[in-house]
C-alpha cells in the first residue's frame, strides 16, 4: 500500500544511521532486479512497517550472503598455530559483497620472538588487501576505536616472505582482509573465483631462526631449541655456523636425532654456509643406543668451521607428526697451533684458554712472547697436568 516500507539500519536498533528505505510512496515499489544494500556495520536491522490500505502485495524476500570469515575471530593462545580465511580451496575466496573486512586476532603465548608466515596466498589485487597490525581488534565492541599499529600490508599472487615478531615489542597481533569492491562495481570477481585463494597462515614460537653463530671452545652442547620434552616447530628454518676462535680441530658429534623422515632434514656442510661440501644429510629417528646413529663429523684447519642446517617442512599440523629436534656436541680446542699473533706487552698473563674445564686431549698450542727486550722472565702462577702423558 501507499504507507509500506522497508527500512535498513547500520545496528540493532533503528536508533542507529537509516541506510537504506524502499516504499513510502502512492506507487506500488517492484523489484525486478536484485538490489544490494550495502551496510558498514557487523549487525544490520530490518524493518518492515505496513498499512491497511491498498491492494494485497506479496511482500518480500532477501538474502544475506555469509562470508568465509568472521567479522572478528580470537585465535587460541598457543605457541603454535595456523589458520586460513574459511573459504573452500576449490572455490576460492569472495566476499559476497561490496565492501567486507575479517579480523583474527593472534595471541602468542610466550615472550619470545615468533615466526609469521604463509603457506599459500593469493588475494585479489589491487582491491583486495590483507594487512598485519601490532594490537587487537575487539570482538565484543565491534565500534571501539582501532588503535592497531600497521607492520605489513600483502596482497597479490605471490607468496610473502616470512615475518620474525617480537613479543615484547607488542604481545598482542591481528590480522586484517579486508575485500573492498565498491569501486569496482558489478565486477566478475563478486563471484568466487577459484584463481584466488585466499590465504593459510601459520605462527609460533621461534624457537630458532635465522643462523646462530658458535664460536665457544671446549665441549660444547647444543640443541634445536624447542625446550625439553616438547615438540619442535612445523614450518621453521634454521642453522648454526660453528667455527671455534681457535680453528681447529673441530669434531661434531649427534647425541640424538628425533625428526620426520623424509620432511624434515639436518644437514652438515663443511665451511661457514651451505655452500661447502655437504657432508652429510639426516633424517627419521636415531640416537646412541640405535645401530643406525649417523657418523660423525669433523674437519681441521686454522679456519676450520662446520655449517649446520635445519630444514622442516610445514607439510603437518604440529600435532600430527611429533618429533623433538635434534641434540650435538661439538668439541674445538681452547687453543690452536699459534694461539696469536705475538704478545708484544711489557707484561700481561696468558692461560691455556680452558678455565675450570678440563683441557682437552692432543692439544697442541704456542704462545710467542715478545716484548721487545731481552730477559723476558717467566712465572708460572697454576700447572695441573697428567703426570706420564
Amino acid at each position: 500500500g501507499a504507507g509500506d516500507y522497508l527500512r535498513f539500519y547500520a545496528g540493532p536498533s533503528i536508533h542507529h544511521e537509516l541506510v537504506a528505505e524502499f516504499g513510502q510512496s502512492d506507487n506500488v515499489f517492484v523489484v525486478t532486479d536484485a538490489i544490494t544494500v550495502e551496510v558498514f556495520s557487523d549487525r544490520v536491522m530490518v524493518l518492515l512497517v505496513t498499512d491497511n490500505v491498498g491492494p494485497e502485495r506479496s511482500g518480500f524476500e532477501l538474502s544475506w550472503p555469509a562470508p568465509w570469515c568472521p567479522f572478528v575471530q580470537d585465535l587460541p593462545a598457543t605457541a603454535v598455530g595456523n589458520f586460513n580465511d574459511g573459504s573452500p580451496a576449490a572455490v576460492g575466496y569472495t566476499s559476497g559483497a561490496l565492501y567486507h573486512s575479517c579480523n583474527w586476532n593472534i595471541h602468542p603465548s610466550s615472550s619470545e620472538p615468533f615466526s609469521f608466515r604463509f603457506k599459500s596466498f593469493a588475494i585479489w589485487s589491487p582491491v583486495d588487501v590483507l594487512n598485519l597490525y601490532a594490537g587487537h581488534i575487539s570482538a565484543l565492541v565491534p565500534t571501539a576505536p582501532d588503535n592497531r599499529r600497521l607492520l605489513a600490508t600483502f596482497s597479490g599472487p605471490d607468496t610473502p616472505q616470512p615475518l620474525m615478531l617480537e613479543a615484547r615489542d607488542s604481545p598482542l597481533y591481528s590480522l586484517e582482509l579486508v575485500m573492498d569492491h565498491r569501486s569496482v562495481a558489478l565486477v566478475p570477481k563478486w563471484t568466487d573465483d577459484p584463481a584466488y585463494t585466499g590465504f593459510i597462515a601459520t605462527w609460533g614460537t621461534s624457537y630458532c631462526y635465522g643462523t646462530e653463530a658458535l664460536e665457544s671452545v671446549g665441549v660444547v652442547t647444543f640443541t634445536d631449541g624447542s625446550p625439553g620434552g616438547q615438540y619442535y616447530q612445523r614450518g621453521i628454518d634454521c642453522s648454526w655456523v660453528i667455527k671455534p676462535r681457535f680453528g681447529g680441530p673441530l669434531h661434531l658429534h649427534f647425541d640424538r636425532v628425533a625428526v620426520v623422515r623424509f620432511f624434515d632434514f639436518v644437514r652438515v656442510y663443511e665451511g661457514e654456509d651451505d655452500s661447502g661440501p655437504l657432508l652429510g644429510t639426516i633424517s627419521g629417528d636415531h640416537y646412541n643406543h640405535s645401530g643406525n646413529f649417523p657418523v660423525d663429523y669433523a674437519t681441521d684447519g686454522p679456519n676450520a668451521a662446520l655449517f649446520l642446517h635445519f630444514a622442516v617442512s610445514d607439510e603437518f599440523a604440529a600435532s600430527t607428526i611429533p618429533q623433538f629436534g635434534f641434540q650435538a656436541t661439538f668439541t674445538a680446542p681452547y687453543c690452536g697451533d699459534v694461539t696469536s699473533a705475538p704478545l708484544t706487552d711489557p707484561r700481561g698473563t696468558i692461560t691455556d684458554g680452558s678455565g675450570t674445564s678440563p683441557f682437552l686431549p692432543e692439544s697442541h698450542c704456542t704462545w710467542v712472547v715478545s716484548p721487545g727486550f731481552a730477559g723476558v722472565r717467566v712465572i708460572m702462577k697454576t700447572m695441573a697436568l697428567r703426570e706420564g702423558v
